[in-house]
């Protein structure tokens, strides 16, 4: 057998395994046999069994303790919580104040990013007025004054 009839050979079992996979894929899975419905006297919630039930608050028979309980409550309600975590007012003032304004960003070869805020260019480290760069990413830089840091971003087109 010479060498071309040897290709020949392997290319058309070759094949035939092709061919045998693809039909096997296309009749998909077999189809399940429909199951048989059952009655809807079996279909039931479950109930739980064995729960305890719930046990009654206890009544407090001494006034004086609930009137200290209540006393105590009122003083927590009075105590000054600080700055609200959920809440970016002071942020969103201190910014609205400074009118910051990314205009674009370049990342060189050596992988610095540059970045152009209102008429100066800066990079990271720089102050712009009371705000020190802190990292230029992609589409956003990151901004510190003082202990509140915030990032500005690229506008939309």
């Amino acid at each position: 057998m010479s060498k071309q009839q040897t290709e020949i050979v392997i290319t058309a079992v070759l094949i035939g395994v092709l061919a045998l996979l693809v039909v096997g894929s296309l009749k998909g899975k077999a189809k399940k046999k429909p199951v048989a419905e059952a009655p809807e006297e079996a279909i039931k919630p479950a109930q739980p069994q064995g729960l305890p039930k719930a046990a009654p608050m206890p009544e407090v028979k001494d006034e004086n303790a609930a009137k200290k309980m209540d006393t105590l409550q009122k003083e927590r309600a009075q105590i000054a919580w600080g700055r609200n975590p959920f809440s970016a007012l002071k942020v969103s003032q201190e910014f609205q104040k400074a009118h910051l304004e990314l205009k674009g960003i370049s990342v060189g070869k050596d992988k610095k990013a540059l970045a152009f805020i209102n008429t100066e260019i800066v990079k990271q480290g720089d102050t712009l007025g009371a705000y020190e760069v802190v990292e230029i990413e992609k589409d956003k830089v990151l901004l510190r004054k003082g202990e509140q840091s915030f990032y500005i971003t690229l506008p939309e087109e």
